[in-house]
């Protein structure tokens, strides 16, 4: 039985009509923002027709209950803000916003319209503050929703016949759940009976749930296995150059996994779009192996973001960033864990097992951590920059099939065999590479991916790259690329002057001869390990390359640069 606050009020019983146009308004008050216009999901930019819940925003935008911002997008997994539910759940229920008592909230200017409607929504026992703020831009959990919900409408009591295993007895919210939920109108996550009321509510979410309720015989004829998650999970990957970094976030929040971070020198663009994307916290990060490219951005991650564990290859490293990354590792307290193949991560975001470590290696891709991802019926597959010879030995022990592949050595002629192609036949493809002298990616592998039938993606094209897994197919957020890569050969590149100091990263074999202590041979080693290793990050790294020690690199130090 619906009963609601202010003018829209169902008397006695509300039927389905009735209750469809109370959550008619509802819907547009936690959804909206306040600067939106009315738009057809046709013509948000970041829905396509394959996106997970498309359907659903696409219904509920022909019914007029949801719009987009005025830049085209919906931004579906943007979470529900404070402010955006308060004033449209003022004007949903017609509340007057004359006359309020003053809330005196600090954070809200008095002289703005949202503090009028901040201090209705308190008046009227819908929202509070909290030590004298309102927190306006705070997001609403799952659990404050319900009591938004419970709040706003006068429904009644629990039968007690729904109960969730992370709602206890006496929890704070524990009434207002079992209350929506008992009125059907939101529900729980079946896969393990709980509700995940510290969990943010995205747009994306709150659509499919309310197009169920809104649209109840459509949606309740699809088949039970229709690709609509209570949560998806989103891989990220991120555009650092000529490196790797991949985010898997679980659309609900929490059991985040960070996979490399690759530093370019500049303001550290992992910390960043973790910031920008509410990320505050890592369940893991996963260091595949100690190249620079893998493990330059992971200090300022580590002390910028709660690290709870650190997944490591093991292998060891002589670089100045190699050694900074362990320091830190011990200073932020973070608890490590060597990779042990055929192991799986104990994370709850998805079953993701350990496929190669090869600790026996002494070559340091050859240890690359390799990932394979599943979650529901979709697959992903994370590899670093391990080497076609470890791509035999995954194939002859574990199912590497996967929807999504994370190109293995930025889409070197090193990795990704053909037969690795043929038993891995991903629908897509991620290549992460940025401006390199190295011909990455190898026109032979882009070739060979093309001819299975893999969508490809480049974060050099396209930048970073969203891909959700909706537990039945995986969904880009980008166009595919139609680049062609670049021949094996690496690409001629005019011989820089012999000028003090040589950068080690750009010079040739004869500007390289005229570093002190470097002959031939070790010129050749030198261009042999960028081939392999990517742009060196520091000089010390220089002390990797066969043939120089500490004593050569003391003589040459000051006459190289990078």
């Amino acid at each position: 039985m619906f009963y609601a606050k202010g003018n829209l009020i169902c008397w006695g019983y509300c039927g389905m009509k009735e209750l469809r146009y109370v959550l008619s308004f509802l819907v547009a008050a936690v959804v909206l923002a306040p600067s939106v216009v009315l738009a057809d999901s046709s013509d948000f930019s970041d829905v396509n027709e394959e996106y997970w819940a498309n359907d659903e925003i696409q219904y509920l935008a022909d019914e007029g209950v949801i719009s987009g911002y005025e830049n085209g997008t919906f931004r579906p997994n943007e979470p529900v803000k404070r402010s955006q539910a308060a004033s449209m759940i003022v004007e949903a229920l017609d509340l007057d916003t004359q006359n309020r008592p003053d809330p005196d909230f600090r954070d809200i200017d008095e002289t703005l319209p949202s503090y009028d409607v901040a201090a209705t929504v308190q008046d009227e026992g819908i929202m509070g503050g909290k030590e004298g703020a309102f927190l306006p831009n705070d997001t609403l959990t799952r659990g404050q929703m319900a009591a938004v919900l419970e709040r706003s409408f006068d429904l009644d009591e629990p039968s007690g016949d729904v109960t969730f295993s992370d709602v206890s007895e006496g929890f704070v919210f524990e009434n207002e759940i079992k209350t929506i939920a008992d009125e059907g109108i939101t529900t729980g996550y079946d896969e393990d009976n709980t509700f995940r009321p510290n969990n943010d509510t995205t747009r994306a979410q709150f659509s499919v749930f309310l197009s169920r309720v809104l649209n109840e015989e459509d949606v309740s004829e699809e088949e039970d296995n229709v690709a609509y998650p209570a949560v998806n999970l989103d891989l990220h990957f991120l555009n650092v150059g000529q490196g790797d970094s991949i985010l898997i976030e679980p659309n609900g929040g929490g059991g985040n996994i960070l996979i490399d971070a690759n530093d370019r020198g500049t303001d550290n663009e992992v910390v960043q779009y973790l910031e920008n994307n509410n990320i505050n916290s890592l369940e893991w990060v996963v260091a595949t192996h100690p190249d620079a490219d893998h493990i330059s951005g992971l200090v300022e991650v580590m002390e910028e973001v709660d690290v709870e564990n650190v997944l490591s290859s093991g292998k060891k490293h002589t670089t100045d960033t190699y050694e900074e990354y362990m320091d830190t590792i011990e200073e932020q307290n973070i608890n490590v864990v060597e990779a042990e193949e055929g192991e799986y991560l104990d994370t709850a975001a998805a079953q993701v097992q350990i496929v190669n470590d090869k600790e026996e290696s002494s070559d340091l891709n050859e240890s690359s951590v390799a990932l394979h991802l599943t979650y529901g019926e979709t697959t992903a597959l994370f590899t670093g920059d391990a080497t076609v010879e470890q791509e035999a030995e995954m194939i002859e022990q574990y199912d590497v099939e996967a929807d999504v592949l994370k190109v293995g050595h930025h889409g070197a002629a090193t990795s990704t065999s053909e037969e690795f192609v043929e038993e891995v036949d991903p629908d897509m493809a991620v290549l992460s590479y940025g401006e390199n002298n190295y011909g990455h990616p190898d026109v032979d592998v882009v070739e060979r991916l093309r001819d299975q039938g893999t969508e490809l993606y480049s974060t050099d094209e396209a930048g970073n790259i969203e891909i959700s897994l909706s537990h039945q197919r995986p969904i880009a957020q980008t166009e595919p690329w139609d680049g062609n890569g670049e021949e094996g050969d690496e690409v001629e590149q005019e011989e820089p002057e012999s000028t003090y100091p040589i950068n080690i990263n750009t010079a040739g074999d004869e500007t390289l001869q005229e570093i002190t202590g470097v002959g031939p041979a070790i010129a050749e080693n030198i261009i042999d390990y960028r081939e392999t290793n990517g742009s060196f990050q520091s000089i010390e790294e220089i002390m990797n390359v066969n043939g120089i020690a500490e004593g050569r690199f003391a003589d040459m130090k000051e006459e190289i640069t990078i």
